[in-house]
């Protein structure tokens, strides 16, 4: 007869493989579920950097037209500060002829013009001075802000290419313990089963042959 030990042996090991192949097919699922995820959520973060390239050259158009206007404003507060610088050369020089000629009167007209002129010409440079600075701070502004958004967009990229290459690798590990386990616990199962039923068909002729044993001992008596 088949030793009872080893069928219990044979069901453990059977029970002990199904336990660990579940286990090794929840990981695989669990794993695939993570890649699947994954790789949404990469294609959304390549969306989302498609989106800010598109916000990047918005942005950059939109600082062109502003970097325009500040270009024009330059010009214009530069060419009223010469004018007025060339206006008020010319008041104090008719200023100092007047005053040469004995013209008080006339030179000090003259050399308040100039004094006006001068006074114009420093707003207009300041002005200028003033646009420049924002011209430069908008640039900075713009550079920063769009290289950091840029930045982010790139590392979150590279953040989710390295998490779906580390979860690839597990579900590879999952997919190699399947493969591993199936064949063996397939082997278990069918000893188990095979041995499972040669005693069950064995087991009535046990019991016959015992019963036969008894009655042929009793005849003897």
């Amino acid at each position: 007869m088949i030793d009872d030990a080893e069928l219990d042996r044979l069901g453990a090991e059977r029970n002990r493989l199904f336990t660990l192949l579940n286990t090794a097919r929840d990981e695989r699922r669990h794993q695939r579920e993570i890649c699947s995820q994954l790789n949404k959520d990469l294609d959304a973060a390549y969306k989302a950097q498609q989106s800010l390239v598109q916000s990047e050259q918005d942005a950059w158009d939109e600082h062109q037209v502003f970097m325009d206007q500040c270009s024009e404003r330059i010009r214009f507060f530069r060419s009223e500060s010469d004018r007025h610088h060339a206006l008020m050369i010319e008041a104090f020089t008719q200023s100092n002829r007047c005053w040469s000629y004995g013209d008080r009167t006339g030179s000090k007209s003259w050399s308040e013009i100039g004094k006006v002129h001068q006074t114009e010409m420093r707003e207009a440079k300041k002005q200028a001075s003033d646009w420049v600075v924002q011209a430069r701070n908008a640039q900075l502004q713009t550079s920063h802000t769009v290289t950091d958004q840029m930045s982010e967009a790139k590392r979150r990229i590279r953040q989710l290419k390295d998490d779906l290459t580390a979860a690839t690798e597990r579900l590879n590990a999952a997919k190699a313990d399947v493969d591993r386990l199936d064949p063996q616990f397939e082997q278990v199962r069918i000893q188990f089963h095979t041995r499972f039923e040669t005693l069950r068909r064995l087991e009535p002729l046990d019991r016959e042959w015992r019963r036969d044993l008894v009655h042929t001992g009793n005849a003897n008596t």
